[in-house]
């Protein structure tokens, strides 16, 4: 087997998991004290529960005031899941630091809340969202026990950041619109506008080079997960044969 298909690729073991830990950039001076952001965030738990609830090992939940985690099943879709999350809290910035690795727990123990949990995992999302605070160039950070697999990703994410962070509300609400209904007609019937107007605004926010450098990104996490478990001399990849990762 030279080949991953890499679309269903969910590594659903003990080894690794992926926790996504967020807070709200200059919150101080931000009106977090408006609780509206809270219902967003529901709102957002149930859109990935309908669409990914195989992927969710725990729903977001909040903890310290404005600082969101959940835990993940490692899978293709985790920048799907990091861009939903920065459309749900819009307006707000915010900072997503993600961890690869382990995660501690009773095999009794179920698992609700992920700020009940400890491991790895944890430990590397809480180190990339101190990277994010030291670089500031960038509000997604990796951190995995791969440094290359690190580098590659985090210099892929330091342009979709720079790119996303200049989107206005139009493009976020067209990008979404868009990838949930599938064409421009669909979206754009849900927009009162015209399949035109949502076409043009997803090209002016460079849209479809982002999509594409997650797909890229959702593939390096199929490699580095596989290769990690040990897979490398089935696969026959490295980092750097991505091109040999079919899609289904």
């Amino acid at each position: 087997m030279d080949k991953i298909e890499y679309n269903d690729f969910i590594m659903n073991n003990l080894e690794t998991f992926v926790v996504l830990t967020s807070d709200i950039i200059d919150s101080r001076n931000t009106n977090c004290e408006n609780k509206n952001w809270i219902g967003q965030l529901n709102i957002l738990n149930k859109e990935i529960h309908e669409k990914y609830s195989k992927v969710c090992l725990t729903p977001f939940s909040l903890s310290r005031g404005d600082e969101i985690q959940a835990v993940f099943h490692t899978h293709v879709s985790i920048p799907i899941i990091i861009k939903l999350l920065r459309y749900h809290l819009l307006p707000f910035r915010i900072r997503i630091g993600v961890g690869f690795g382990k995660i501690n727990q009773n095999n009794n123990q179920s698992i609700k809340n992920s700020w009940d949990l400890t491991g790895t995992a944890f430990f590397n999302s809480r180190e990339s969202m101190e990277m994010i605070k030291k670089k500031k160039e960038q509000s997604t950070f990796f951190k995995s026990n791969d440094i290359q697999f690190d580098e590659i990703v985090n210099g892929f994410y330091l342009l979709v950041d720079t790119i996303e962070k200049k989107w206005t509300k139009k493009q976020w609400e067209a990008v979404y619109l868009y990838e949930n209904e599938g064409t421009f007609l669909k979206a754009s019937k849900k927009n009162n506008t015209t399949p035109q107007n949502i076409s043009l605004t997803s090209q002016r926010a460079n849209y479809f080079e982002i999509k594409k450098t997650e797909e890229l990104i959702g593939r390096l996490i199929c490699l580095y997960i596989s290769n990690k478990n040990d897979c490398k001399s089935t696969y026959q990849t490295n980092m750097f044969d991505i091109c040999n990762i079919k899609q289904k």
